[in-house]
């Protein structure tokens, strides 16, 4: 197995380790994610401004009205698939189609084009010819596209897996989805958004993409899809998440020091010369290893890169 990978089963297992929540995901970890999602697709709230939207209802500063509105929707679509996990739900084209449909509610409108009409907030799928990575999709490409790659999802999601095997599972799909975009607005929100619900069904801490890393993650994309091949975006992926599961380490193990070392000053008597406490935090060392990564591909391209798999054979 890859070392990336493996360091991944490891960095979940050092999480749960250290009090990380990872099947009661918290409200502050949903506002991060959906805040990082929305910059992908174009959104210029911070996290900040988010968390202010979401617990204060204010929109405050410069930012465009259509930016709140838009990160609103999204926090609602991911609160859809969040229940629908919790039921146990399957990823369908029905749900997907409503994840996007409730994304787009506010900022989506009726089109024109390909000689038809569809509806973004109703999760309808474009009709206008779309350029996926294996060809040129109309209307009902579009749909037999998605009806396939859902059906190919279920039953990998059926099998037996590691955290590993999860994570890269998520980033395919977020891949295979992106890669022939069947809605014409937050087409990559979606496909997160189906990343996500993989991720929570697995038991996992969900990735966030963070906002500096957008450039990253659309050049990791657009090259996938250039060269037919799946892994420029799957390791970018895997170093993104890396780097976001060892910053929420550091913050659970932030809270741990700090819940510790305030359970000792509650229970422990007051310094003398026989009762030293000194080397408490000793007993909890410091994080010293950087969180930062290079974002390097480890896996590169090669040279004869091969056609592109058919949807009728298993990527997943």
């Amino acid at each position: 197995m890859n070392a990336k990978w493996s360091s991944l089963d490891k960095l979940t297992a050092d999480y749960r380790a250290l009090g990380g929540d990872i099947e009661e995901f918290g409200t502050s970890e949903l506002y991060v994610t959906v805040a990082c999602h929305a910059a992908i697709d174009g959104s210029s709230l911070t996290v900040g401004d988010a968390s202010r939207l979401f617990d204060l209802g204010l929109a405050v500063g410069d930012r465009p009205l259509v930016d709140y509105l838009a990160v609103s929707d999204l926090k609602e679509a991911y609160m859809v698939a969040d229940s629908e996990i919790a039921k146990g739900a399957e990823i369908t084209p029905e749900l997907l189609r409503r994840l996007n449909g409730t994304a787009s509610a506010r900022t989506g409108r009726e089109r024109i084009g390909g000689g038809g009409i569809w509806d973004e907030r109703k999760g309808e799928y474009r009709i206008d010819d779309t350029a996926g990575e294996r060809s040129v999709y109309d209307r009902r490409g579009v749909a037999a596209f998605v009806d396939t790659f859902c059906m190919q999802l279920r039953e990998a999601m059926s099998q037996s897996m590691s955290p590993s095997e999860w994570y890269e599972l998520s980033f395919k799909a977020a891949y295979n989805l992106s890669s022939i975009s069947p809605w014409s607005l937050y087409g990559n929100a979606t496909a997160l958004i189906a990343m996500y619900m993989v991720q929570r069904a697995g038991g996992l801490v969900p990735t966030a993409v963070a906002p500096d890393l957008k450039e990253e993650y659309l050049k990791s994309l657009a090259i996938s899809k250039e060269y037919r091949n799946i892994a420029p975006f799957v390791n970018f992926m895997k170093t993104a998440h890396i780097k976001h599961l060892k910053e929420m380490s550091a913050v659970s193990l932030a809270a741990e020091r700090k819940k510790y070392l305030s359970d000792a000053q509650k229970h422990t008597p007051a310094k003398t010369e026989d009762n030293p406490l000194e080397g408490l935090f000793a007993l909890m060392p410091e994080e010293n290893e950087s969180s930062t990564i290079m974002l390097v591909e480890d896996e590169p391209i090669p040279a004869d890169l091969p056609k592109a798999v058919d949807l009728n054979e298993i990527e997943f």
